[in-house]
């Protein structure tokens, strides 16, 4: 999934109210890089495809 089809599936199951902020979906996408850079094991990784992630195994 990409970081829209993300974010409408969030949205879709009422798991996160939006913040006033602009570009939601810039945000999330910081949020993923930050875990994959400081985590040793995040919860999503970059998937082979470009732009998209996936939930790590």
């Amino acid at each position: 999934m990409n970081c829209k089809e993300i974010l409408e599936t969030i949205l879709e199951r009422q798991l996160w109210t939006p913040t006033e902020c602009k570009t939601p979906e810039q945000t999330l996408y910081g949020s993923i890089f930050r875990e994959i850079s400081t985590k040793e094991n995040p919860r999503i990784v970059k998937s082979d495809v470009k732009g998209k992630f996936r939930i790590a195994e």
